[in-house]
């Protein structure tokens, strides 16, 4: 019995490694689209994905080889930081006080306590 439920649990997952290599697969090969267009009706703005012909497509996939690189900004793309307003000061700290720099009392020794 232990060694079918190894072999099963083996299988499962083999399957999810097969079902994922399938996945990533099939959106390599979905249609991309031509151009994007933007839509201003009713106080409202819709971009929409057309192909080649002007139709409307579905929405776009992105292939998994391109995500890592798409998530990163052109230089340039982005404005730079802004400075801060105002003045930075470095914070004043107060001198230690005397009472503080007191050597730490010794803890007394004695016995458990009396259960009673």
């Amino acid at each position: 019995m232990r060694r079918f439920i190894r072999h099963l649990t083996g299988m499962f997952v083999l399957l999810a490694f097969v079902a994922g290599a399938l996945g990533l697969g099939v959106a390599r090969a979905l249609p991309v689209a031509v151009s994007e267009m933007e839509i201003c009706s009713e106080g409202q703005t819709r971009l929409l994905s057309v192909d080649a012909a002007g139709r409307p497509v579905g929405p776009v996939h992105l292939c998994p080889d391109c995500v890592i690189g798409a998530s990163a900004a052109p230089p340039g793309s982005l404005p730079p930081p802004e400075r801060p307003a105002g003045r930075i000061t470095r914070a004043e700290w107060p001198a230690p006080h005397a009472e503080m720099a007191q050597a730490r009392p010794r803890p007394s020794a004695r016995g458990p306590p009396v259960l009673s």
